[in-house]
């Protein structure tokens, strides 16, 4: 059986299963603190998707405050685009919703849900490896978790699954 067929027949259950383990991904930890690391009372914390979003809500406040104290208006707000995030396991269930109820929009849901984390984690990557004291900063304190390839992975797979013509 060749590819083209696999996604002829079993399409919908696969472009499923990738936003279904892309939502799981986003529980489960992105980064976790180097145990090497000892300045934090508990060097074995798990960062996942969900705990970054937890961490915006208490943190968007206080740095937005001190942009504008200091004279960074539009900078201080930057923090709030961190919000988006949520978007990615909502997008998720809701391509998965209507794949089963067989919309024909689903489809292009499901590349959305692809490219957003896909363009999101990748984005995020680039501008870790840009700056050099950012780039030291978080592999001296943070390690990359599962989750994040798994998701990174996922998404690019989905999108090269969208691309694989049937006809």
């Amino acid at each position: 059986m060749t590819i083209k067929e696999i996604k002829s027949k079993y399409g919908q259950t696969i472009t499923m299963g990738i936003s279904l383990i892309l939502i799981i991904a986003f529980f489960i930890p992105w980064f976790s603190i180097n145990p090497d690391f000892q300045m934090f009372a508990s060097s074995d914390m798990k960062i996942s998707g969900f705990s970054i979003l937890k961490g915006i809500h208490f943190a968007a406040p206080t740095v937005s405050l001190l942009g504008e104290a200091y004279g960074f208006p539009l900078a201080s707000k930057l923090i709030y685009l961190g919000y988006i995030i949520v978007l990615f396991p909502i997008v998720g269930i809701a391509a998965i919703v209507m794949s089963g109820l067989r919309k024909p929009k689903a489809e292009l849901v499901h590349m959305i849900h692809y490219c957003a984390t896909a363009a999101f984690l990748t984005l995020f990557f680039i501008l870790i490896l840009i700056n050099k004291d950012v780039r030291e900063l978080f592999f001296a304190v943070m390690k990359i978790g599962f989750g994040s390839l798994l998701s990174l992975l996922l998404a690019f797979a989905g999108i090269a699954f969208y691309f694989i013509k049937v006809k």
